[in-house]
């Protein structure tokens, strides 16, 4: 008999051997090794859904906040935040209203807020007063000396900060509305005897 060359059941080799095939001695090895589990799902088991819990995210950045640089423009503030250590640990820029409602946030620590004396830092030394916080009014002939050679908002928010550090540095005192009404008083005092002056 002839051998047809193709492998199957019964099939035999020229001289009388049973022909191998590999694929079918694998596949029938295989039927008896344990199978892979799937995964129980109780949600798919049970149809009930299953709360699963996140993993706790670290503490914000500005819960490390000791000291705040903050430069003042009408429009943006840019801030800049040291830790304990004189680490930089926050820098982010605010609108005037949401940096008055940051200042306000009752888990926000208490610490130290560095300004330059421009013509709003008064009423926000006050508003950081009645918040806990305590303002530090820093001439800008003061901050000059740590400013980068880069300027910008930022930069010059940090040597604020940095300024605020040195125990020489002048401090500006923030006034009470009161010592701010008799200040205007006398400025404007000051302004009509200098006209009466040239006048004369």
């Amino acid at each position: 008999m002839e051998w047809s060359g193709g492998p199957g059941v019964g099939d035999r080799h020229p001289i009388g051997y049973p022909v191998r095939d590999k694929k079918r001695e694998e596949k029938h090895r295989n039927a008896f090794l344990p199978q892979p589990q799937k995964p129980f799902s109780l949600s798919k088991e049970t149809g009930m859904s299953v709360k699963t819990s996140k993993p706790p995210k670290s503490s914000p950045e500005f819960l490390l906040l000791v000291r705040i640089g903050v430069d003042l423009s009408k429009d943006t503030f840019h801030v800049v935040g040291l830790d304990e250590k004189g680490h930089r640990v926050f820098r982010k820029k605010f609108t005037r209203e949401s940096f008055k409602t940051w200042l306000g946030r009752p888990e926000l620590p208490r610490m130290t807020v560095a300004m330059e004396p421009c013509g709003g830092a008064q009423w926000w030394g006050s508003y950081c007063q009645a918040q806990g916080h305590v303002p530090m009014l820093i001439p800008p002939h003061q901050v000059k000396p740590f400013a980068m050679s880069q300027k910008n908002d930022f930069n010059e928010a940090e040597a604020i900060c940095e300024a605020s550090l040195r125990p020489r540095t002048t401090k500006v005192p923030v006034k009470t509305p009161q010592q701010q009404d008799l200040a205007m008083v006398l400025a404007a005092r000051s302004g009509i005897i200098k006209e009466r002056t040239a006048l004369a």
